[in-house]
């Protein structure tokens, strides 16, 4: 076979099997690699990209862009091509350089969501449907709690639904964490619409109206708007009828919303009649008539796992308890994953009943619910936060109890101590 060869402009013969760099002498291995190396060293470039906030122009060749997106085939190859200069105003610097590392040397490596989220945003504008798949696929790997607000936004625009459920779930498992953090200003309005229409295991509403604020405020700092109680309803005005007032306690209400003078006198009254037990008040137009709070766990999905006796710990002889006095019935509670508790379930040996109260390890108390002598059932759906302990307390009639403590653990899902030998064992219900 006769080996081509070319003559450079100093007279040197290199054979295009072994292609040299002229700058470095260095051979170069793949075809890859001598595209990237074009990239790079601007070798026989016909074209230059200016981009907003660089002062340097990137020099590329019409070919390449033209061979991986119709849009710039139509730009360069077209019946009213564009000049040798093209300035992209809109598009990030930083998302459209990675794009040319993949269009040059075929690179994948997404560094961050956040540039994802924009090279996402180019390959579809400029219709290259290979790269959009790449950022769909880390975007669903890598979106978190605090990242949801702006991955929802580019999966809602660009109609990903796969990507939309994905974020959907991760506000099933913890919305708390997505409307508290900073970022929920991020989220476009249309997300935000269809965030706020979902019923979603929130521990309150107030956590939505606060994150609403939240993103109302965003909204004025980026058109460097001052930040008044009037400028912030009318940010949040479309938005209002959404919140589910009616499933806060009078406290919640009082403590959380009022003070941030977002409903006027003529609304909150009502409300809060409404929450004292005032019937026949009729709703102001701002405030939804939901009574019913958003978490929705289906009959299905609810589990369950039987607390048994372990190894005994201690065993301190008897102690007696008086009348209305409070026991622990089950202390450092802890569980690997996130559950919601439906109830806690069974047979006393000494048929006792009352209250139970539910504290976290600050001995805050989270829950109070009534005990029948058989089950104790959380009608909000207590949520049990991994790597947080809790304890579970009787408050009920006077008895003379044996003291002692028994380690328990179900398949790793719960761990910690029953006390007290009163009891059987337990069966918890929950949804994951």
């Amino acid at each position: 076979t006769m080996n081509i060869i070319r003559e450079t402009t100093d007279g040197i013969l290199l054979d295009v099997n072994t292609w040299w760099s002229y700058d470095t002498r260095e051979p170069l291995s793949s075809p890859s690699e001598c595209l990237s190396r074009l990239l790079h060293t601007e070798d026989l470039a016909d074209l230059t990209l200016i981009l907003p906030s660089t002062d340097t122009p990137l020099k590329v060749h019409r070919l390449v862009l033209a061979m991986w997106s119709p849009v710039f085939k139509a730009m360069f190859f077209g019946p009213m091509p564009e000049s040798d200069t093209i300035s992209l105003p809109e598009d990030p610097p930083e998302a459209f350089k990675w794009m040319l590392d993949y269009m040059y040397s075929g690179t994948t490596l997404l560094p961050s969501v956040d540039l994802a989220v924009n090279v996402y945003m180019l390959s579809n504008k400029y219709q290259m449907d290979h790269l959009k798949g790449i950022c769909s696929k880390f975007l669903m790997t890598s979106v978190s709690a605090v990242s949801v607000p702006e991955v929802m936004n580019v999966a809602t625009l660009l109609v990903d639904d796969a990507l939309t459920k994905k974020c959907t779930e991760i506000l099933d498992t913890s919305p708390d964490n997505v409307f508290m953090s900073p970022t929920v200003g991020s989220f476009s309005s249309e997300s935000l619409q269809q965030l706020l229409s979902l019923d979603m295991p929130i521990s309150s509403e107030t956590i939505i109206f606060q994150g609403l604020l939240t993103w109302g405020r965003s909204q004025l700092k980026l058109r460097d708007e001052d930040i008044t109680s009037i400028n912030l309803r009318r940010e949040v005005d479309m938005f209002l009828h959404q919140i589910r007032f009616l499933t806060m306690t009078l406290e919640e209400f009082v403590k959380n919303v009022l003070p941030e003078y977002i409903l006027t006198l003529e609304e909150s009254t009502p409300i809060q009649q409404i929450l004292a037990g005032v019937k026949e008040v009729e709703l102001p137009k701002a405030c939804s008539d939901i009574k019913t709070a958003r978490i929705k766990f289906h009959i299905s999905q609810l589990q369950s796992c039987k607390l048994s006796y372990a190894s005994r710990i201690l065993a301190e002889g008897t102690q007696s308890f008086c009348a209305g006095e409070e026991r622990e019935l089950l202390s450092v509670i802890k569980c690997k994953k996130e559950i919601y508790l439906s109830k806690l379930e069974y047979v006393s040996n000494i048929g006792d009943s009352g209250q139970l109260l539910v504290r976290d390890s600050t001995l805050h108390e989270i829950d109070t619910v009534e005990f029948n002598g058989h089950v104790a059932v959380f009608k909000n759906r207590l949520k049990i936060i991994p790597g947080q302990a809790y304890s579970f307390v009787l408050k009920g009639c006077a008895r003379t109890l044996c003291k002692f403590t028994y380690s328990i653990n179900n398949n790793e899902i719960i761990s910690g101590n029953m006390k007290n030998n009163y009891t059987t064992s337990i069966l918890v219900h929950y949804w994951k």
